[in-house]
């Protein structure tokens, strides 16, 4: 299953979080730069110490600590806002640097829900109390803010707003790539084990169960050819050789059963052990029996790691020219088994048909 920590990996390459912090750490050195020119010491400071912050939270990017990034930033705006606003009042537009806080917390990484529930409401808290004390009680010291010798309320407040919908763009477009990501894991774990569920891992041809289903969902009448085929003495070859040259033999069948009836069908299964079943449809009696014969003959040439290994191939089939029936499936597998038993206790390597 995949794991969600790596998910997360995954997922801060994907968005390139380190870019976003590098932007913001620009952010604060230009504010840091007008808080100088305004003579507003304290601000200076502030801001200069939060981009150091945003340095440092560039190490735990490239480290793929999510968490104390998410952190840093979240302290930041706490920094950012508290100060901003006490010093130069509500109208400033620093206030909205609250809101990202909330948003924020959503996107590191909790085992516990209730972790993040706690954050957002001591975000929404904040809010709250910064509200009240710097907008109805004001408390700020409403030092004034020029740019260009000019008082910038106004302008600030109009960039500092644009500056938090870019924040909650990217915040939203965070969770919208991270649930992205987590349907598409989904979808590839879901592949994963349907395959793993439907099809043998040795032969990688269809399970009996898979081939069963698939049958169900067939509406043919006519023209249908079933073949078993068994591998010659396949436990003589596993104990004299090995369960890897065994493994080999398993494989090379299958490969070959591919290439011979995948012209006709793709219901071709691993039966069970060394035995394999074939039902191909919309085909003639003469063609499915020379592709019977044409498969045994090549597998009877087949050249394996071990020198001096021959193995070959009994088959019983059965054709079908009309009035084939789905449901009764157990049927013609009863008549195409008997066919096979006796191409083994007749010889072995051999074809053996019976027309219905």
């Amino acid at each position: 299953m995949i794991n969600f920590l790596k998910r997360k990996e995954e997922l801060i390459k994907v968005l390139q979080v380190e870019r976003i912090i590098k932007a913001l750490l620009v952010f604060n050195l230009v504010y840091a730069l007008i808080m100088l020119i305004n003579d507003i010491p304290y601000l200076f400071l502030s801001y200069f110490m939060l981009s150091g912050l945003f340095l440092i939270s560039l190490v735990f990017v490239k480290s793929n600590n999510f968490n104390a990034c998410v952190a840093v930033v979240f302290f930041a705006a706490v920094v950012f806002s508290s100060s901003s606003i006490y010093y130069l009042g509500w109208g400033y537009g620093f206030e909205y640097y609250i809101l990202p806080m909330i948003t924020y917390c959503y996107i590191g990484i909790y085992s516990k829900r209730w972790i993040i529930y706690i954050i957002a409401t001591l975000s929404l808290a904040y809010y709250l109390t910064m509200y009240y004390l710097f907008c109805v009680e004001n408390y700020s010291l409403e030092v004034p803010l020029h740019l260009f010798k000019d008082n910038a309320k106004f302008v600030f407040k109009c960039i500092n707003a644009f500056v938090v919908c870019s924040i909650f763009i990217l915040v939203s477009n965070v969770l919208r790539k991270q649930i992205y990501i987590e349907l598409e894991n989904r979808q590839s774990l879901n592949k994963k084990l349907d395959k793993s569920a439907n099809f043998d891992y040795l032969t990688k041809l269809m399970n009996r169960w898979c081939f069963l289903d698939n049958i169900e969902d067939l509406v043919i009448t006519d023209k249908v050819g079933i073949a078993l085929i068994d591998i010659d003495f396949f436990k003589k070859v596993n104990d004299t050789y090995g369960h890897s040259i065994g493994d080999e033999v398993l494989k090379n069948c299958a490969n070959l059963m591919k290439k011979h009836f995948g012209e006709h069908t793709e219901l071709i299964c691993r039966w069970g052990g060394e035995e394999f079943l074939v039902l191909a449809y919309n085909v003639s009696e003469y063609d499915f029996e020379n592709t019977c014969e044409n498969f045994r003959a090549e597998y009877g040439n087949s050249i394996f790691s071990v020198e001096g290994l021959k193995s070959s191939v009994s088959i019983g089939f059965v054709y079908v020219e009309s009035s084939f029936a789905s449901n009764i499936l157990d049927e013609y597998i009863t008549k195409v088994d008997k066919c096979l038993y006796e191409a083994k206790n007749t010889g072995r390597n051999k074809i053996i048909k019976n027309i219905i």
